[in-house]
């Protein structure tokens, strides 16, 4: 009677002879598929700190948050690529959950109320292996505790039809910016006195990590905070150490040209 997505799952086992190991599927059974909107691939692939929006999508069409976004009404028209950021909503358990024995347990009535125009995601909330190296419970950027796949899907279906993820403009862009941003501030700490420049390095960090912060909380991703914070001291040192050299080289030739000896 409802828009249905049932997941498949893969995983690998040994193909018994000692060569590399083969990808099985475990798909759902044949009168659920046919019934449901779409049979989507539940796995999420990857690092093992899920930030970006690399979900599976090998042998599917797409993966389930984007199904579900796209089912919507009113569908989802914009989606996140694959270099955007997750943005999760806390740490584990911060999207509400209900226990399949409450549902049980509760008459038709509370359960309408409870759910009615809701997407819901249905799936096991502990950890859970299958086969020899898959598993369903993944660290995340909020929290040093594990979070349950179901909770991570639950989330980008929340971001892509909220339309509120962590955008980013793309490697290049961002390589491009930083490189004219580092150029700039080389020829800035150069042109000022080791006072001044250790003054702007300390004012251009704090400044740089406010500004990536801000964006962050209205949904762009600012790069280079750690760059700013590891090369700009570097950059203030280098810069001091050059213009010091010369300095001395300069001091030198005009001794020189007025016949002064080292000490007089």
């Amino acid at each position: 009677m409802l828009p249905t997505f049932i997941g498949a799952f893969q995983f690998e086992e040994p193909d018994g002879e000692g060569g590399l190991n083969r990808i099985v599927e475990v798909s759902p059974i044949e009168q659920f598929a046919r019934k449901a909107e779409q049979v989507v691939l539940m796995n999420i692939r990857g690092l093992d700190m899920v930030r970006f929006f690399r979900l599976a999508r090998q042998g599917r069409d797409c993966h389930p948050p984007l199904a579900v976004a796209c089912a919507a009404r009113p569908p989802s028209k914009e989606v996140p690529s694959s270099a955007d950021l997750v943005r999760y909503y806390g740490p584990p358990g911060g999207i509400p959950r209900v226990s399949a024995y409450q549902v049980l347990s509760s008459s038709v009535a509370a359960n309408e109320s409870r759910f009615k125009g809701k997407v819901v995601v249905i799936g096991n909330a502990l950890e859970a292996k299958t086969g020899l190296v898959t598993k369903d419970t993944f660290l995340t950027p909020t929290s040093s505790l594990l979070m349950s796949g179901v909770e991570i899907h639950a989330t980008v279906v929340g971001n892509i039809m909220q339309g509120d993820w962590i955008r980013r403009v793309g490697a290049a862009y961002e390589l491009l910016f930083l490189s004219i941003a580092l150029v700039v501030i080389t020829v800035a700490l150069a042109g000022v006195t080791p006072f001044i420049g250790a003054l702007f390095s300390l004012a251009l960090i704090v400044v740089w990590s406010s500004c990536a912060y801000c964006a962050f909380l209205a949904g762009i991703f600012l790069p280079g905070v750690v760059a700013c914070a590891v090369f700009t001291p570097l950059i203030f040192v280098v810069v001091t150490l050059v213009k010091h050299s010369a300095l001395r080289v300069h001091l030198a030739a005009v001794q020189d040209m007025l016949g002064l000896g080292a000490g007089q």
